[in-house]
C-alpha cells in the first residue's frame, strides 16, 4: 500500500489532482472535508467506523476509468482501523498517454490538505508488484505508485497553519510520528483528535530513549494545532544523557527541499529545560526553551543531492536542568510550483462551458499545460507571468446542443472560436457579436454546410450580416454618448469657468490632471482660498513636517478643528504629480482608521491639501518611540493596527503601482530565513516568531510578481485577524516564543 499526503495552497478556484490515468467531483460532508471512495459502487455512501466521516462513490464525478475489487486475501488483511476504503480501486486500463483528474472545489487563499491512498491488492489478477504511473497537482508533475486509486480525500487547513505552504509552494510529506507512543500501540491519531484529520502514526522504538507521559490537557500552538493526545506523550534521552537523536525517513531526492518541524511540549515543571536543534550534524540552532502544558513547534528546512535518511540533533544547553524532550515532528519535501498556468478567469469560462454541454474528449486538468496534455480544440499564448491565455477554440462537430452559452464571451484573449457543425439554435450573445471585429467566429448550424466546404461568397453574406447587426445599434449608440458629452461639456463650461481661470495649469494638462480636479471637487471636499489658509495658519508659523511636495503646516479653522496644511513647494519639479497622486488616494480611501481629507486650495501658484491633524503624532512616531510614549508600540499593537488599517480599504488602484519601489526591493533582498534581519530592533526581541513570519508570509505574497498569486485584501485581513487573535490568546507569555538567551 502507498499513501501520498501533501499539504498545499490554492489561488485559483478549484484543484486538479492530474493522474494521466483519474477527475472527480467530490462534495463536502463536514467542515469542508471531502472523502472519496474511488470504485465504490454508485449510491453506496457509508460512514468510516472511527471518524464517522462520510465517504462517497465517484463514479458521477469522473470521466474515465472503471471500477475494481481487491482481491479477498487483501479485502482481509487487517490494515488498520476505517480501512474500507481500501476494498475498491478506480483503474484506468485504456488510459495511455492520456491523463484523468479528481477536481477538487477549494477557495482562494486557503491551504488543504491532501491524501491520496494506492493499494493494488492484484485487482487485475496480473500479481504485478511494481506498476508505475506519473502523478500532478495541478500542472506540477512528479511520479508515484501505479496507474490506479483507492482513496482521494481533501480537508481545509485555512490560512494560518503551515506558513512555509505558499501560492507556489507545496509539501509533500515523508513521515508524520507521534515519538512519544509505543511501537506496540497499534492506536493512530487522526480525527476527531486532530481537527484537519492528519495522520500521527506510531514511530519505531528510538534507541537510547525513555517514554513519558500524562493525563494533562495540552493546550496546542495556533500554528500547527498539534492535538493533545500526540502532545501528552514523549520521549527524553535515557539514563544520564543530554542529547536526543533521530531520523527523518527516506527522502526524495528529485525534491531536493526539505522541511522539518519538531513539536515540543513539557509536562514536568519542576525544573528548567533548555535546547538546540541540529540538521544532520550541522550548525545548532539558537536555544529553546519549552512552554509548561503548551505546544511549541520549531521549524527547519536543508537541501540534498542524494538520498538516504537525515538524522537531528537535540542537545541541551550548559544552563539547562534537565535533558531535552520532544513528543511529535513532520518531514516533508518542498514542491515549488513554478510551472505555467492557464489564467483563471479562461480556466472558470471553459469549466462552465464543459459542464454546460457535457463535452467529454480529454477536458481534463489544467486546458493548456503540460503541453502534451493541452485539451483537444484548445490553443493557448504565453502571456508572460507564466501565465497562459486561451486563444483559440474549436468545437466544431462537437454534437453541441442547445443556445450559444454567454460563457464564450468570457474568453477576453479569444481570436478564433469555432462552433460549426453542431446542434445549436438560439441569438448569438451580443458582446460576442460586439468582438467580432477581433475574433474569426465560425457558426453554421445547417447540415449540408457542414458536409461542404464554406465559399467565400457564404461567407462575405454572412460577414455583411454581421457587420449591419453589430454596427447599427453601435451607431446609435456612438450619438447618444456624443450627445451627452456634449451637453456635459457646456454644462462644466458654464459652472467651471471661474475655477479654470484660477488654475491656469490646467488648460491643456494632461487627462489625468483633469481628472484629479474633478476628484477634488467633490461635495464634501472644502475649498479654501490662499488668504483662509494664511488666516488658519497664522501666516505658516508652525512648521510641523515635511511631505514629498512641500512642508507641512499646522492650522485651525474658523471653528476650531485642527487641521494639518500640506502646501506644494515651487522648487519641487515633481511635486505637482505626488499632489495630484494624493488628491486622488485620499478621495478614494474612507476608513475610521485612516485619515480623512478636509479640503484644498487650487489657485494660480499655490496648491495646499487640507486634512486632519494627528495631534498624538503618527504611526511612524510611534513605532519609533519620538512623542514621549515611554516605549515603542510593542508586536501585538502593530499587528491591530495593521488589521485595522487593512479592513474595508477600497482605493480602485492598480496592482501594483508604477515607482522607485524601494521598500519591496529592500525586503525582497533581506528575507533569507533569519527572521532577525527583518525585525523591528525596538522590539528588542519581544514577538511571536511564527506571529512574525505571518505577517511577512502575508507582505511577500502582497508583492510577488505573478499576478495571480498574489492575495487578495479579503485574505490579507483574514490572516491578520488570526495573526491578532494568536497575540490576544498568547498574551504577554511565552507562548510560542522562541526564547533566546
Amino acid at each position: 500500500m502507498a499513501l501520498l499526503v501533501l499539504l498545499a495552497y490554492y489561488y485559483e478556484n478549484s484543484f486538479c489532482m492530474q493522474a494521466r490515468s483519474i477527475f472527480a467531483y467530490g462534495c463536502a460532508h463536514r467542515m469542508g472535508f471531502i472523502s472519496i471512495d474511488c470504485g465504490l459502487e454508485a449510491d453506496s455512501s457509508y460512514l468510516g467506523d472511527l471518524t464517522g466521516l462520510t465517504y462517497v462513490p465517484d463514479g458521477p464525478y469522473i470521466d474515465g476509468g472503471e471500477n475494481q475489487k481487491v482481491t479477498t486475501v487483501y479485502r482481509n488483511r487487517w490494515w488498520g482501523p476505517d480501512t474500507r476504503t481500501l476494498h475498491t480501486v478506480r483503474s484506468f486500463p485504456s488510459a495511455k498517454g492520456q491523463r484523468n483528474c479528481y477536481s477538487l472545489p477549494t477557495h482562494i487563499g486557503s491551504k488543504y490538505l491532501v491524501r491520496l491512498d494506492f493499494l493494488y491488492g492484484n485487482y487485475d489478477g496480473m500479481d504485478n508488484p511494481s506498476l508505475k504511473f506519473n502523478l500532478t497537482l495541478g500542472v506540477k508533475h512528479w511520479d508515484t505508485g501505479t496507474p490506479f486509486v483507492s482513496t482521494v480525500e481533501l480537508r481545509p487547513l485555512g490560512i494560518l497553519p503551515y506558513p512555509a505552504v505558499m501560492g507556489n509552494v507545496s509539501l509533500s510529506l515523508y513521515v508524520r510520528s507521534n515519538v512519544g507512543s509505543s511501537p506496540d500501540d497499534d492506536n493512530l491519531v487522526r480525527y476527531p483528535d486532530d481537527q484537519y484529520d492528519r495522520f500521527w502514526s506510531t514511530d519505531e522504538a528510538h534507541p537510547l530513549s525513555t517514554n513519558i507521559s500524562t493525563q494533562t490537557t495540552i493546550q496546542p500552538s495556533t500554528e500547527f494545532a498539534v492535538p493533545s493526545p500526540v502532545l501528552q506523550k514523549a520521549i527524553v534521552p535515557s539514563g544520564n544523557s543530554m542529547k536526543l537523536v533521530f531520523f527523518s525517513g527516506q527522502v526524495d531526492v528529485l525534491l531536493r527541499n526539505h522541511f522539518v518541524i519538531l513539536h515540543f511540549a513539557d509536562f514536568q515543571n519542576n525544573k528548567s529545560r533548555e535546547f538546540t536543534v541540529s540538521i544532520d550534524n550541522g550548525v545548532h540552532s539558537s536555544p529553546y526553551s519549552t512552554p509548561y502544558l503548551n505546544g511549541l513547534s520549531v521549524t527547519g528546512s536543508w537541501s540534498s543531492d542524494s538520498e538516504g535518511k537525515y538524522n537531528f540533533t537535540i542537545a541541551a544547553t550548559a544552563i539547562s536542568a534537565l535533558p531535552p524532550i520532544l513528543n511529535a515532528y513532520e518531514v516533508y519535501g518542498r514542491i515549488v510550483h513554478d510551472n505555467p498556468t492557464t489564467f483563471s478567469q479562461d480556466f472558470d469560462a471553459i469549466m462552465a462551458i464543459k459542464y454546460e454541454y457535457g463535452i467529454k474528449k480529454n477536458w481534463m486538468g489544467d486546458p493548456c499545460f503540460p503541453h502534451e496534455y493541452v485539451w483537444d480544440g484548445v490553443k493557448c499564448s504565453d502571456a508572460g507571468d507564466k501565465i497562459m491565455r486561451i486563444i483559440s477554440l474549436d468545437l466544431s462537430n462537437s454534437e453541441l446542443h442547445g443556445s450559444i452559452s454567454n460563457s464564450f464571451t468570457l474568453f477576453t484573449a479569444l481570436k478564433y472560436l469555432n462552433l460549426s457543425c453542431n446542434q445549436l439554435n438560439g441569438t448569438i450573445p451580443y458582446s460576442l457579436l460586439k468582438n467580432n471585429g477581433s475574433i474569426d467566429f465560425s457558426y453554421e448550424t445547417d447540415g449540408n454546410m457542414c458536409k461542404t466546404p464554406v465559399t467565400p461568397s457564404l461567407s462575405r453574406n454572412r460577414a455583411v450580416t454581421l457587420a449591419v447587426s453589430v454596427v447599427a445599434p453601435v451607431l446609435v449608440l456612438a450619438i447618444l454618448v456624443l450627445t451627452y458629452l456634449i451637453w456635459r461639456a457646456k454644462r462644466k463650461l458654464n459652472t467651471s469657468s471661474t475655477d479654470l481661470a484660477m488654475v491656469p495649469e490646467l488648460r491643456g494638462a494632461p487627462g489625468h490632471i483633469t481628472n484629479h480636479w474633478d476628484h477634488l471637487q467633490e461635495p464634501e471636499n472644502r475649498r479654501f482660498t490662499y488668504q483662509e489658509l494664511e488666516k488658519f495658519t497664522d501666516n505658516f508659523k508652525h512648521l510641523i513636517g515635511h511631505g514629498g511636495f512641500g512642508h507641512v503646516y499646522y492650522g485651525c479653522l474658523e471653528d476650531s478643528t485642527e487641521v494639518a496644511i500640506k502646501m506644494r513647494s515651487e522648487l519641487s519639479s515633481h511635486g505637482l504629480d505626488q499632489f495630484l497622486a494624493e488628491v486622488q488616494s485620499l478621495t478614494k480611501v474612507h476608513h475610521r482608521n485612516l485619515v480623512c481629507l478636509v479640503g484644498y486650495c487650487w489657485e494660480k501658484e499655490h496648491l495646499a491639501l487640507v486634512y486632519e491633524y494627528m495631534s498624538r503624532g503618527n504611526l511612524c512616531d510611534y513605532l519609533r518611540g519620538k512623542i514621549g510614549m515611554g516605549e515603542n508600540l510593542n508586536w501585538k499593537t502593530r499587528v491591530r493596527v495593521a488589521l485595522e488599517a487593512a479592513q474595508e480599504v477600497t482605493i480602485g488602484e492598480l496592482p501594483i503601482i508604477p515607482g522607485n519601489g524601494h521598500i519591496i526591493q529592500h525586503m525582497m533582498q533581506i528575507v533569507t530565513g533569519n527572521i532577525t534581519s527583518v525585525a523591528d530592533e525596538r522590539l528588542g526581541g519581544s514577538y511571536i516568531f511564527n506571529s512574525m513570519w505571518k505577517v511577512l508570509d502575508a507582505m511577500m505574497m502582497c508583492i510577488t510578481d505573478i499576478a495571480s498569486q498574489r492575495l487578495m485584501m479579503s485574505a490579507v485581513v483574514l490572516q491578520l485577524k488570526e495573526n491578532h487573535e494568536l497575540e490576544e490568546a498568547h498574551g504577554d507569555g511565552l507562548l510560542g516564543k522562541c526564547s533566546k538567551r
